[in-house]
């Protein structure tokens, strides 16, 4: 399948997720696609199963590992803060969490991400679209709470 151009694919994808084109930032080169998304409105990861039809690679059949040259990846990821209203219900979960030793920051905002999504404040997004958001978020209160996690050890 022949890659699109950037502008292309923009229409595409706009077209498919009813959405505004201007959300939308997008990158090729010779060896990737990287979509950016403006919005948490809408599941970067249902946009990147879209696209997977441009994404082609060969693996070595004995080892499994990905072959050099010819390949082409899809990338899809956020680009952007999360709303105010998003923020704040990340941060009604800060507090939540309880542990009783140090534990990676990535571990506590999977936590989050798992737990908000549980509680299905964001029906659209998936769950790991729900750790992006968590992972976006640039709050005082759950920056605080990080570092008193960090403190515990």
């Amino acid at each position: 399948m022949s890659k699109p151009k950037g502008h292309e694919l923009k229409k595409e994808i706009a077209k498919e997720f009813k959405i505004s084109p201007s959300i939308l930032r997008v990158k090729t080169d010779n060896g990737a696609m990287n979509v950016y998304i403006k919005d948490f409105s809408v599941s970067a990861e249902k946009v990147k199963l879209f696209l997977e039809k441009y994404q082609s690679y060969q693996r070595d059949m004995a080892t499994g590992c990905i072959l050099r040259g010819g390949n082409f990846f899809v990338f899809v990821m956020y680009d952007g803060k999360p709303s105010e209203a998003e923020t704040k219900i990340i941060e009604k979960y800060a507090d939540r969490i309880e542990y009783g030793q140090w534990v990676p920051e990535s571990t506590v905002m999977h936590h989050m991400g798992s737990q908000i999504k549980e509680d299905d404040h964001f029906p659209h997004l998936t769950e790991n679209d729900v750790k992006s958001l968590v992972s976006s978020v640039d709050s005082p209160v759950v920056k605080n709470y990080l570092r008193q996690l960090k403190h515990r050890g």
